[in-house]
């Protein structure tokens, strides 16, 4: 017979127990005739075996046992992967042979137990367990038939018959590999675990009957909201919930629905072993339930030598762990790499005591800088599949640098190991790479305020992406659940490589195969073209990329900057005003962002304080000699430390006088000549004249990229480098500056010849090299009538079209052997800082 619930309360309350009040000891039979079953769970458990936390939670188990010995240990679900490198290096099997050790009768399958794809589940992880790893909604696409146990009758000690349901969220197919779970559905969890409970309460023996009735839902509640479809719509039927999934802690007394004044335990004990639920139903002869306790119990120390030896589950459990972390050990303790400052998950100090403090998936992080970093070289590493911008999601990110800080904040940074960096990227992703339009990437960054598959509120609203240090964007609005109901009109700009995105630009990405199925939600990565699969597993990568790096660095700059109240145009002669906030990348240990540097175009107009990752901007426009017209407005950390650079377009209206005679506001390039000398790289001639229409000598070049540079500080050598440049010549700075980077080597007679007129080939060379010959694969179809693949200066020349630096002639030709005009190299120089940008530090006039 089934149990009901018959303790009283008042109709439709809600109680929320936080604080661990340890149960006494229950005896088997009290005075009334009632006796006490205990149900003990753990949820989100993730294959945390180190020692300390392995040990703990065992002694916790066995001193609950030890008060009460008709106890049942459960779970609701993801017990493996995302797993700590001692549990991961074995495939988890350490973990599930740690659970079976433990007695875990039951568990949920969590969306995690589907990593791999069900056969995966079905075949390996459930054939290692000593325990059924439950499924209720997950059914067949082809049959309608279960796909996983729905549920499990278990017996207690004193012989009840509990009806275990296990159920996982429906968003599983978004938050692992869709691909790989083609060929099943994920139903409704609350609508399942109805129908299992009214088969196990009808009576009929053949289908399966319980005293009592549990739910093990891999799915979490809204504690504010007596209508959360588990709380208000899970059938009476069902005793007692429990929950997973979100990595909350509570404990809460929940109306029973369709009965008034009575309430039965919701319990979810947050993650990774740090808590014990504990829900002890009282039983009469009948089996009804008449009353309950529920709480949770924090995890004990590890038991002591004695203990363990006296007791044989902590004998055997102990076992499994000391070999599983010595395995762990040698495998995982070869260095990579030196660890210079400290890189985290998102970070919220105000959870910290709580052991909560990092992963926090709404905030942009320095781990998700770097892995995003990684994705893009590990992409470009393999000469196969180029990519254009590295993306993870933060639920890729499972650990901290250096390992250790999740418990002490005070670990030091030192040496990483190969057992590290596999912490943090733990899912053995195979890494892709997809392509994408501009628009797609936009509705991708849109896709972080985060809805499911039936188009409602994902359980966490904000979920933020790592992005690669080249890609910085602008938005509005909050990133909350407030935020989400403006879902799709957050993303203002975007800019790749200093160039701002347009919904016609295509980019490679390379991401996890987690992400190119669309998990997480972010859908529009899965509607990407020309797949390929790079052939390097994530953690892999990691550790070859931080060989690579041989001492890593924190990357502190904020790459997505909300930006509001930005006026539709400014006046020549007022000011500039709007607002900046979310400046601060939400780090562990980032240092404070205390100022900005302001320039339109490259121009700088003033500094702003920030305070609190907020600026107010609020400058004069007027004694800057602007054009009418769009215009790029930079912030830039001062210092550099922080490193923080926002972009953004504002509209300027009016009139301004001419820097130069010959050039008036109406002439075609007068913004970019304007712009040239603002940034002082042109002092024009000393009749006040620009003369746009002569051609660019070689060695006035070599003054433009020189200033370009900021002017750094340079002696040149006594003795020239060429044989018709010497010390004293005009310009021998210059381009004696010039070949120590690189930038030209002269002629192959030793000359520069400074005087001749630099031809557009040779220029698309010499910004190609001062850009820092960045990784580039040039098309094998020209895009140009008059090049081929296999013209002089064919790649630098295809390098500055598609960064959208030379865009060639109104005929489809590009004329490489033409002499370059000075408004033309103007233009050159002015796109460059727009769009590759950040070697311009030049001194304003």
């Amino acid at each position: 017979m089934t149990s009901r619930l018959n303790r009283a309360g008042a109709a439709g309350a809600l109680s929320l127990a936080l604080v661990v009040i340890p149960l006494t000891c229950l005896p088997a039979q009290a005075a009334d005739g009632t006796r006490e079953l205990q149900l003990l769970n753990i949820n989100d458990f993730h294959g945390r075996i180190s020692m300390d936390i392995g040990l703990g939670l065992a002694n916790t188990v066995q001193q609950q046992r030890a008060e009460n010995s008709n106890s049942v240990l459960l779970s609701a679900g993801d017990n493996v992967s995302a797993s700590l490198y001692v549990s991961s290096v074995q495939d988890d099997e350490p973990t599930i042979s740690y659970l079976n050790a433990l007695g875990l009768k039951a568990s949920a399958a969590g969306n995690h137990e589907f990593d791999r794809g069900l056969a995966d589940l079905q075949n390996r992880i459930s054939q290692s367990a000593d325990f059924p790893i439950l499924g209720a909604n997950v059914t067949d696409k082809a049959t309608g038939k279960p796909a996983l146990e729905p549920f499990t009758i278990v017996t207690s000690p004193d012989g009840t018959k509990i009806g275990v349901i296990g159920t996982v969220t429906t968003e599983t197919p978004q938050l692992t590999d869709p691909s790989a779970l083609a060929s099943v559905n994920f139903g409704d969890t609350v609508a399942a675990t109805n129908k299992y409970a009214d088969q196990l309460s009808d009576g009929n023996e053949a289908n399966g009957e319980a005293d009592v009735i549990v739910a093990e839902y891999h799915q979490g509640v809204d504690v504010s909201n007596l209508n959360d479809p588990i709380v208000a719509n899970t059938s009476p039927k069902v005793d007692a919930i429990f929950t997973g999934h979100t990595h909350q802690e509570y404990v809460m007394d929940a109306p029973v629905p369709g009965k008034a004044g009575k309430t039965r335990p919701v319990i979810q004990t947050g993650n990774y072993g740090d808590n014990l639920g504990d829900v002890t139903l009282s039983l009469d002869s009948q089996n009804n339930v008449v009353g309950y306790t529920s709480t949770l119990h924090k995890r004990a120390v590890s038991p002591t030598p004695e203990e363990i030896a006296a007791d044989p589950v902590l004998t055997q459990t102990n076992k499994i762990l000391t070999d599983a972390n010595a395995y762990a050990a040698e495998k995982g303790n070869e260095k990579v790499a030196t660890l210079k400052d400290k890189i985290t998950t998102g970070w919220d100090p105000a959870k910290a005591a709580n052991r909560g403090g990092f992963d926090q998936r709404d905030r942009e992080s320095t781990m998700g800088h770097l892995v995003a970093d990684m994705y893009l070289a590990a992409a470009n590493s393999t000469g196969r599949t180029p990519a254009d911008i590295g993306i993870v999601n933060p639920g890729g990110l499972r650990d901290e640098f250096p390992n250790g800080l999740r418990t002490s904040l005070s670990t030091a940074v030192g040496d990483l190991k190969v057992a590290d960096a596999v912490a943090v990227t733990p899912f053995a992703n195979n890494l892709w790479t997809t392509e994408l339009t501009g628009a797609q990437l936009k509705q991708v960054l849109e896709e972080q305020w985060q809805q499911d598959a039936a188009g409602n509120m994902a359980a966490r609203p904000y979920l933020q992406l790592g992005l690669s240090k080249n890609v910085t964007y602008t938005y509005s609005g909050t990133a909350d659940a407030a935020g989400y109901a403006q879902r799709g009109n957050h993303i203002q700009q975007i800019f790749v490589d200093g160039k701002e995105v347009q919904d016609s630009d295509t980019f490679t990405v390379a991401v996890p195969s987690f992400l190119l199925g669309g998990g997480d939600n972010f859908t529009t990565l899965s509607k990407g073209i020309n797949a390929k699969d790079t052939a390097l597993v994530d953690s892999d990568a990691f550790v070859n990329y931080l060989r690579e790096q041989g001492t890593v660095s924190a990357r502190y700059e904020k790459q997505g900057v909300r930006v509001e109240n930005v006026a539709k145009s400014y006046d020549l002669a007022g000011k500039l005003t709007f607002d900046v906030s979310n400046l601060a990348t939400q780090s562990y240990g980032v240092p404070a962002l205390s100022s900005l540097d302001v320039a339109v175009d490259g121009v700088k107009i003033g500094t702003v304080p920030v305070q609190d990752g907020a600026a107010k901007i609020d400058l004069s426009l007027a004694g800057h000699k602007f054009s009418a017209g769009q215009h790029e407005v930079t912030l830039t950390d001062p210092t550099g430390v922080v490193g923080t650079q926002v972009r953004t377009t504002v509209e300027l209206a009016g009139t301004s006088a001419s820097e130069f005679s010959d050039v008036t506001p109406d002439y075609q390039f007068y913004n970019e000549i304007t712009w040239l000398a603002n940034t002082g790289i042109t002092t024009g001639w000393e009749d006040g004249t620009f003369r746009p229409h002569e051609q660019t000598e070689r060695a006035a070049m070599a003054a433009f990229f020189y200033r370009a540079a900021g002017s750094p500080e340079y002696t040149a050598p006594a003795t020239s480098k060429f044989t018709d440049v010497k010390p004293g010549d005009p310009f021998y700075k210059e381009i004696s500056w010039l070949a120590d980077q690189g930038i030209t080597t002269g002629w192959d007679d030793g000359t520069f010849r400074p005087h001749e007129k630099i031809q557009r080939g040779a220029m698309a060379a010499f910004f190609y090299r001062f850009a820092g010959k960045p990784y580039y694969v040039a098309p094998s179809h020209s895009q140009f009538s008059d090049l081929t693949p296999q013209s002089p200066f064919y790649k630098e020349i295809s390098w500055m079209y598609t960064r959208g630096i030379a865009t060639g002639w109104d005929d489809g030709t590009f004329r490489p052997a033409d002499p370059i005009n000075r408004d033309a190299t103007a233009a050159f120089f002015y796109r460059y800082s727009q769009h590759v940008g950040t070697n311009f530090g030049a001194k304003v006039k």
